[in-house]
């Protein structure tokens, strides 16, 4: 057996973009014949799924061993290194990062878009820490630039999920909306956003997607309710998949795609699919900038008519299709692994 591998991530959740990486990567391990170990929130629904060692992710003597007995932490993908949803969670992923530090492990820090950190004192911590780091890898240049004017040395990668294997489109000129509970979300946004589908593709099935259960069921279902109002014989399915492979290929019948979630957006670039983010966090806004496409912006009032008018006449260019056929360098962690 190789090196003993611990995985520190948004684990165990349901999450769709976050159990992708994972399973991504933990293939990538098993393929260097790692032994490999996960902290999650549901150890073992994580062991079934991925077929990894995993522990409990709040259980202090588990963090403690976890770490003790690895050889390399990696620390991501996703989005850990941010306070914009709340600084208890940076605390937590930083802790796990300098207590490996501290027992002279190896420290990756995997894909990870980096920011925001807001406050003087958590940026201080953050940057402390990060400098401690072996190899840094970050998914988008903006987090590359935060870095670097903290004088951090690190690397741009494309996200993992450019990886996974999609199924070829299937247009069935389905439209999708995928939605996230968020607390500044703009009072009138899925209203209007229901009225000008209703108006625009009211003769289209809508496809509802919740990628994570404990947050886009409930607003799924509560859009449908929307549009139906606003459109009365309007087709409408609500969609919460069985597995990755079930979400790609519902994704693959659409045309088009209003979406919240970074990995729901960059499933549609990758896809073909046309797709308008609707930006909740600096990592939405990035990905939509990197590729130069419009987005609307969750906690503020948008011209919902032209942005849904201009996506219908999009059309794309060179670098849509130059990403399509990018993978992942994998051998950026051969080093640290092997």
């Amino acid at each position: 057996m190789g090196k003993r591998v611990l995985i520190s991530g948004y684990i165990g959740f349901q999450n769709f973009g976050d159990d992708a990486i994972l399973g991504l990567l933990s293939k990538y391990l098993k393929r260097q014949n790692c032994e490999v170990t996960a902290f999650s929130s549901d150890p073992e629904s994580t062991k079934r799924t991925f077929k990894i060692n995993a522990l409990n992710y709040m259980n202090f003597f588990h963090i403690l061993w976890g770490v003790f007995d690895t050889h390399v932490l990696i620390s991501g993908g996703g989005s850990l290194i941010q306070n914009g949803t709340g600084s208890l969670s940076l605390l937590y992923y930083l802790f796990i990062i300098a207590l490996a530090k501290f027992f002279r492990k190896k420290v990756i820090i995997f894909a990870q878009g980096i920011g925001p950190v807001y406050g003087k004192k958590y940026q201080w911590l953050t940057k402390k820490i990060l400098k401690g780091c072996d190899l840094i890898l970050v998914r988008d240049v903006f987090s590359q630039r935060i870095l670097k004017k903290w004088g951090i040395n690190s690397r741009y990668v494309i996200d993992p999920a450019w990886d996974l294997k999609c199924p070829e489109r299937d247009n069935q000129n389905c439209v999708g909306v995928q939605l996230r509970n968020y607390r500044f979300l703009h009072p009138t946004l899925l209203k209007e956003l229901a009225k000008y589908i209703g108006i625009y593709f009211g003769d289209r099935r809508i496809k509802i997607f919740s990628l994570q259960n404990s947050q886009d069921s409930e607003l799924a279902y509560q859009f449908e309710y929307w549009l139906k109002a606003q459109c009365s014989d309007i087709s409408t399915e609500v969609i919460v998949p069985r597995s990755h492979r079930h979400l790609l290929e519902e994704f693959a019948h659409l045309e088009y795609l209003f979406a919240m979630r970074y990995h729901a957006v960059l499933m549609a670039l990758k896809m073909g699919v046309k797709v308008l983010p609707i930006s909740y966090d600096v990592k939405v806004k990035n990905l939509a900038d990197e590729f130069n496409i419009p987005y609307i912006e969750a906690c503020e009032e948008s011209d919902y008519y032209a942005y849904i008018r201009d996506l219908k006449n999009y059309t794309e260019d060179e670098y849509f299709e130059r990403r399509r056929t990018e993978s992942f360098n994998w051998e950026v962690l051969n080093r640290y692994i092997k």
